[in-house]
């Protein structure tokens, strides 16, 4: 998915027009409508950076095709912040629980991985 459906999809399931975004990231919004349409392909970065913030996404997600995480991305992530924040008062065992139900989802995309 391009920039500018990305964006435009944060947007509107936030229920924000384009001036909201404006307002929220503190870029204008007659670039946000050229980023939307397609003429901006590659924003500035702190430009990456105030969208991602308003749009409680990762610049990842933005301007990559990836949907994994930067370490910088993932201590700015609202959401990831909650987990840390809910890992810190995890006992031991529901701590080793939680990484082992990690460790079994990455091995079903490895495998997913091998079969395609």
């Amino acid at each position: 998915m391009a920039l500018a459906d990305k964006v435009k999809e944060l947007r509107q399931k936030l229920g924000w027009n384009q001036a909201t975004l404006a307002q929220k990231s503190g870029i204008t919004q007659a670039t946000i409508s050229r980023i939307e349409s397609g003429k901006v392909t590659q924003p500035k970065m702190g430009q990456l950076h105030k969208l991602a913030d308003a749009l409680e996404a990762t610049i990842d997600y933005l301007a990559g095709d990836s949907i994994q995480m930067s370490f910088d991305d993932l201590l700015r992530d609202k959401k990831a912040q909650v987990v840390f924040r809910g890992w810190g008062s995890l006992s031991a065992a529901q701590k080793q629980q939680l990484a082992d139900l990690v460790r079994f989802f990455e091995q079903q995309e490895e495998k997913k991985g091998e079969e395609q």
